[in-house]
C-alpha cells in the first residue's frame, strides 16, 4: 500500500467519523425538540401541576423561587391553555455546570413562539438531562 492510498483511507475514515458525529447531534436535537413540544402539550393543555412536576428537574421542583405547582396555577390565569406552536422549537444542546452541585450536565435551550388561549408569547425553555432523560429546568417568557 502506498502513502497516497493510506492517506485516502485515513481521510475517508475521518470523514465518516465526523459525519456520524454530525448525524448523531442532529438526531439528538430533533429528539429534544420533539420532547419539548410533547412536554408543553402535556403540561399546558390544560395546565396540570402533577404532569409539570413529573417533567420538572430537581432544581425546578426544589430550589426554584416559583415551583411547578405555582406556575400551573398562575399560567392559566395569565395565558390560558396551550393552543399551538407558531414557530420553533429551535434547540441548542450544550454542557455546563449548575449552581447547586459540581456536576457537569447536558442542557438544551429551546426557543419557540407559543400561542395560548389569551396571548402569544416567546418561550425559552431550558432542559437538563437527569438520569438519562430530559427534564424542564426553567423557562423564560417574553410577552
Amino acid at each position: 500500500m502506498n502513502i497516497k492510498h493510506a492517506l485516502f483511507v485515513l481521510l475517508i475514515g475521518v470523514s465518516l467519523y465526523f459525519s456520524s458525529v454530525l448525524i448523531r447531534a442532529t438526531m439528538w436535537e430533533i429528539e429534544t425538540e420533539e420532547y419539548v413540544v410533547k412536554s408543553l402539550e402535556d403540561i399546558a393543555r390544560p395546565w396540570s401541576a402533577s404532569k409539570f412536576n413529573d417533567r420538572a428537574s430537581i432544581w425546578l421542583r426544589e430550589k426554584s423561587p416559583l415551583k411547578p405547582d405555582e406556575i400551573a396555577r398562575l399560567a392559566p390565569i395569565r395565558w390560558g391553555s396551550f393552543s399551538s406552536i407558531q414557530s420553533g422549537p429551535d434547540c441548542n444542546i450544550h454542557t455546563g455546570f449548575d449552581s447547586y452541585s459540581n456536576e457537569k450536565h447536558i442542557y438544551a435551550l429551546c426557543t419557540m413562539k407559543v400561542h395560548f388561549e389569551k396571548k402569544t408569547i416567546k418561550m425559552d425553555i431550558r432542559l437538563i438531562e437527569e438520569d438519562k432523560a430530559w427534564k424542564i429546568n426553567n423557562f423564560f417568557v417574553t410577552e
